[in-house]
């Protein structure tokens, strides 16, 4: 049969603001404040909730930038999604943001990510999924015309209003080899794993894609 995930269909909107004051040279402070909407085309989904939202969230930290090799953002806060169905628990607590890149050479770059999320979901019961993620990248361009790059990601998924967790792992490596400024070859390998606490919800891919990729 067909399977209708159509009350998936959304509409969203975004906005953000921010303000900062640099006390060093390459040091600044920032504050930034955003706010999101989520409209969904149905007026309810397959479980019969209305999965509108607005979440509104504030982070401080700072920027910065090392000895011209090591440059990033650390920022924590707080944020707040609100849902429209009473039914749907609202979901807040403590927010960041880090991102860390070295430069080791200037052909070779590592990056360190984390951050904590709210994402929609349709699960019955559940208001959303608060992620709690973390990856790790390398890009090493190993010649002019060629470049090759790994990373790891990790998410845990919690459900709000369920029982449910999630841990999801994802690995992948790819090349890319440049004809002309504007024709690339690329091929990649990519790994996900799923472990749920629900039971038949685990599961593991494989993907391997090639192709060429044009740019104007």
């Amino acid at each position: 049969g067909i399977l209708d995930n159509n009350d998936r269909d959304r509409g969203s909107h975004f906005a953000m603001g921010e303000v900062s004051y640099e006390f060093l040279e390459e040091y600044t402070w920032f504050l930034r404040g955003t706010y999101a909407g989520s409209d969904f085309d149905r007026t309810s989904d397959r479980s019969g909730v209305n999965r509108d939202s607005e979440e509104v969230s504030v982070l401080a930290g700072i920027q910065f930038e090392v000895s011209r090799l090591i440059d990033g953002e650390i920022g924590v806060g707080y944020f707040e999604r609100q849902y429209d169905d009473p039914t749907l628990p609202d979901i807040d607590g403590v927010d960041y943001n880090v991102e860390l890149e070295w430069s080791a050479t200037p052909l070779l770059s590592v990056t360190a990510s984390g951050s904590r999320s709210v994402e929609e979901t349709i699960i019955a019961g559940a208001s959303g999924s608060l992620d709690h993620s973390g990856g790790l990248a390398v890009d090493w361009r190993i010649l002019r015309n060629m470049t090759i790059d790994a990373d790891v990601h990790y998410t845990n998924s919690e459900f709000e209003g369920t029982g449910r967790s999630d841990d999801l792992i994802t690995a992948g490596m790819g090349a890319s080899y440049a004809f002309t400024n504007n024709v690339a070859a690329v091929l990649s390998y990519d790994r996900t794993d799923r472990d749920s606490s629900v039971n038949a919800s685990d599961y593991d891919e494989n993907t391997v894609t090639f192709g060429l990729r044009l740019s104007l």
